[in-house]
């Protein structure tokens, strides 16, 4: 059988000049580097997604979804050189129950905000990073799909 051959598309993106040495370092070249790294993070982020199936409950995706609203937008504006790249979704959920308490308790059926952050804790910056990105994605498409649609891999 002959394997499905894939059509490689050229692209452009920018990167910061340490990450650009680092790939030059790490791969026999910067562009085979970019390549690999880009071409295998979809892979990854579904698998990293997997991996933390069953952790959170149908509220408490809807009200990261909820909370991370447009920080889709952060993510381009500020990319990885902000260096707070999986770190925004403990600090947004955080400063929710603090600045507006029982609300989101309440609009997303969350009976232990306590334990809902303990398991954020708990989640590398990896995974962390893969449900900010996960976050942004349901912005990037919601018109096209319901909350629950894009929660239950997740649940």
């Amino acid at each position: 059988m002959k394997p499905k051959s894939k059509e490689l598309r050229s692209i452009a993106p920018k990167i910061t000049s340490e990450a650009a040495d680092w790939y030059a370092k790490m791969f026999q070249t910067l562009n085979a580097g970019a390549t690999f790294v880009l071409d295998a993070f979809p892979t990854f982020y579904s698998q990293t997604l997997s991996e933390m199936r069953g952790i959170f409950s149908r509220g408490e995706l809807c009200m990261i979804m909820d909370v991370l609203n447009g920080h889709g937008t952060l993510l381009l504006a500020f990319g990885t050189s902000s260096g707070l790249i999986g770190q925004h979704i403990n600090l947004s959920i955080a400063d929710s129950f603090d600045l507006y308490p029982g609300q989101y308790q309440d609009k997303w059926d969350i009976p232990d905000a306590q334990d809902f952050m303990r398991r954020l804790s708990e989640r590398s910056r990896w995974q962390l990073v893969c449900l900010e990105i996960w976050a942004a994605g349901f912005w990037e498409q919601h018109e096209s799909i319901t909350p629950d649609e894009y929660c239950k891999d997740l649940l």
